[in-house]
């Protein structure tokens, strides 16, 4: 018998804004909303959970086979797809809720079906030696996900790590919800992480395809390298496009709460490009909590909160060190951010520095885009403690911050006097 959940409002005072979430605690089962299509169980397909731990790569393989026949009809015949309780295995493939690579870009068109578990108790699960993505979705539009747990293992660091749910090369009409990410393997590479992401996405250059809307809604992500991670070679390829991007979720036990970073543009920005990205984020003991690289627009809200030692939190739950290039610890950084809205407030214990934020690096930015932080409304009310400075300024050729609004709380700034330039340059308020 499936049984609703139940929900209550949470309502948030904050330094500057109100700011409000629904929880809701899951019952043993999950109410699937009613069908507007035929349900599908994937039983009918012969798909069953794992009952051993010890199943041979056949027997995964025959089963992902099973599952790609169920996902294939329900989109030919309208249905929604259902996974009961249970584990289930597929080893080293994704789960086939994608299109797989084509020259001309188009989309997979699947046709609004829904496909939803009982929540926790449905884990969808890769078991591979080099890495495999549970869920990638690939050049896929019109889908609905929900109610599942996720997670990976890997019998090896050689190669590659895997991430939760993946959406790369082109999307749009995306909905995910009610999905608790956790335990996913990264592998520290020296110079980045493989793997690891909870909710991820990322974009190969020169892919001519669509890249619209996507809704991610009570997303859970724990002990995971990354929480939130959205990349792309080009961060002018990015501006080409009509991204909407609604994102609620929360992170516990991260290297990286939040991550949005974009490679060096490749020709010139027009004038008004953007991203349209609506977030809401609750983040907790992340070494970094929230990291912009070449951001351009977007409404971001931020609740963050420490609760563990600072010898662990450079470290997930086995002990391992999440990135060992790169120790530092700090609330938010911003190399560079143009025309967005950020909001961030709570407690990050003792860090390094709460907040950076200017220029991108000892970089010459090519094109039209500047090198540094502009047109931005940023308010900060962060407790914590930093170890020389609370706001630290990245310049490059002169180049840092201009013509923002930064708003600073009185718990934000214990050590820090900001220079001259910033405040002239910007609409600086301490209260």
């Amino acid at each position: 018998m499936m049984t609703y959940r139940k929900c209550k409002i949470i309502y948030i005072l904050s330094f500057f804004n109100v700011l409000f979430f629904v929880q809701c605690t899951a019952a043993t089962n999950i109410e699937h909303a009613v069908p507007k299509n035929k349900v599908i169980n994937v039983e009918q397909f012969g798909v069953y959970p794992t009952n051993n731990k010890k199943e041979i790569d056949a027997i995964k393989y025959d089963r992902w086979l099973k599952i790609k026949k169920a996902f294939e009809y329900c989109i030919k015949n309208n249905s929604d797809l259902h996974f009961p309780e249970g584990i289930f295995d597929v080893g080293a493939r994704n789960f086939p809720f994608q299109k797989v690579e084509s020259s001309d870009g188009a989309l997979l068109d699947c046709k609004n079906i829904t496909i939803f578990g009982e929540g926790r108790s449905t884990i969808l699960k890769t078991s591979s030696v080099y890495g495999a993505d549970v869920i990638q979705l690939n050049l896929v539009k019109n889908i609905i996900i929900k109610n599942f747990s996720i997670t990976a293992e890997l019998s090896s660091k050689e190669r590659a790590g895997s991430n939760g749910v993946s959406i790369t090369n082109g999307f749009d009409n995306i909905i995910l919800d009610n999905i608790f990410i956790y335990n996913l393997p990264g592998i520290d590479k020296g110079n980045y992480i493989d793997g690891g992401k909870g909710l991820t996405l990322q974009f190969d250059p020169n892919v001519n395809s669509v890249k619209g809307t996507l809704k991610a809604t009570n997303i859970k992500v724990q002990n995971c390298a990354y929480g939130f991670r959205f990349d792309a070679v080009s961060v002018s390829d990015l501006l080409k496009e009509k991204i909407n991007i609604k994102l609620q979720m929360e992170a516990d036990r991260t290297f990286q709460g939040f991550s949005m970073s974009f490679g060096v543009p490749t020709e010139n920005v027009k004038s008004g490009s953007k991203l349209n990205m609506e977030v809401d984020a609750v983040i907790k003991n992340s070494q970094q909590y929230v990291s912009f690289s070449r951001v351009v627009g977007g409404n971001y809200r931020f609740i963050v909160d420490k609760t563990i030692d600072n010898n662990k939190i450079t470290r997930n739950e086995n002990n391992e060190i999440w990135y060992k290039a790169d120790p530092l610890l700090f609330a938010f950084l911003s190399n560079y951010a143009k025309n967005t809205n950020t909001s961030i407030k709570g407690n990050v214990g003792n860090v390094d520095c709460k907040i950076w934020m200017g220029a991108v690096g000892s970089v010459v930015e090519p094109y039209n885009l500047s090198n540094k932080t502009e047109n931005n409304t940023f308010n900060f009310d962060i407790k914590g403690k930093s170890k020389e400075q609370d706001f630290k300024v990245i310049d490059y050729l002169g180049n840092s911050i201009s013509n923002s609004a930064i708003n600073f709380s009185t718990n934000t700034l214990k050590k820090t006097t900001i220079n001259k330039k910033i405040i002239s340059t910007n609409s600086v308020s301490v209260k």
